[in-house]
Formats: structure tokens, C-alpha cells, sequence
């Protein structure tokens, strides 16, 4: 559940207000973007701000919403889809894994990273598929086989930066509060 509504906000705010956006993570917080063989990184909410912002999506379709609890009560949260962007022509597919850390009220996004699954570019809009509706406690469901590792490779990268994180003591959390934001 917590996974599925945290889903339907970010990508909200996201594809309506990407100014606001940075306000689900925290200091502490890593986001990763990956497009081939380029590999961007921000750590710090100023840093995740800029990145967001220079992404320029104008379109967002999410296919599949997986979630599952994770270390230290976290949630571990893998969408996929596609987006359009003003910095290419066309759907482009993705995948994106989120660590969600609890905090005292809520979670916030400790760990981000999105991959765009392959170059391709398709022209023509995906067909709409309504979000799976999936309990979180339940593991993530079968991947197509090319998207298997990158999923593993992907949750394993979001759980061994929190664990990292939180063994260094970067703990500072903030809220991603967007309840004002309609």
C-alpha cells in the first residue's frame, strides 16, 4: 500500500510540479540516473534538485508498481514504464528502483535510481496498463528475462547504499511532505 500510494504522488508532483520534487528526499538521500553508458549522481537535496530539473519530462506512463519491506523497515519500490522528455522525440522505457526510509512521520527517499532500459525510441504512445495492484509485503513478480539482472542489479544498488549510508551515520532525515501540493 505504502509503496503503490508513494508511487502515485512522486510521479504526480513529478510530471506536474518537478520543482517540488526534491522535497521526498533528505541530505542523506542518493539518486542515480542511468542512459547507456552515462552515469549522473547527486547526494545532497540541492544536487537532486538540479538533476530532476534537468530532465525535462513532459510525459510519464507507468506500467508495473512492485514494492516489497526491506532492511530496517524500509520499502524497496521498482516501477517501470516510459517517458517523454523535451530532450528526445518519442516513449523512452525505464526503470526505477526507490529505498524508502522511515522517518518519525512517514518515509522519505533515501535511495533513487533510474535507468533508462535501452536507446530505443518508440514513436508511438505505449498502450495504457493500469498499475498492478500488488500487497507490499509480497516479493517483486517475475521480470522478462532481459530485465531480470537489471532489476536485481538495481535493488541490490538501493539497499547496499542505504545499508552504507546508515553504517556511516548520515541518518539526518527530512520529510517529503507534498499534502499542499494539489
Amino acid at each position: 500500500m505504502v509503496g503503490s500510494y508513494f508511487v502515485q504522488q512522486y510521479y504526480q508532483v513529478l510530471q506536474q510540479q518537478p520543482e517540488f520534487v526534491h522535497q521526498f528526499y533528505a541530505d542523506s538521500s542518493t539518486v542515480v540516473r542511468v542512459d547507456g553508458e552515462s552515469t549522473e549522481t547527486a547526494s545532497a537535496i540541492f544536487q537532486i534538485h538540479t538533476l530532476i530539473q534537468t530532465l525535462h519530462f513532459s510525459a510519464i506512463e507507468i506500467k508495473t508498481i512492485n514494492s516489497l519491506e526491506s532492511w530496517n523497515q524500509g520499502i524497496v519500490v521498482v516501477v517501470s514504464g516510459s517517458v517523454r522528455s523535451k530532450l528526445f522525440n518519442g516513449w523512452r522505457k525505464f526503470v526505477q528502483t526507490f529505498f524508502l526510509a522511515p522517518q518519525e512521520k512517514g518515509y522519505f527517499v533515501m535511495n533513487d535510481v533510474f535507468h533508462f532500459v535501452s536507446d530505443e525510441v518508440t514513436h508511438h504512445h505505449p498502450a495504457p496498463v493500469a498499475p498492478e495492484t500488488k500487497v507490499d509485503s509480497q516479493p517483486i513478480s517475475s521480470t522478462p528475462s532481459e530485465l531480470l539482472g537489471t532489476y536485481f542489479f538495481l535493488i541490490l544498488r538501493c539497499v547496499r547504499s542505504c545499508i552504507i549510508l546508515s553504517y556511516i551515520g548520515l541518518s539526518k532525515v527530512l520529510g517529503f511532505h507534498v499534502s499542499h501540493i494539489s
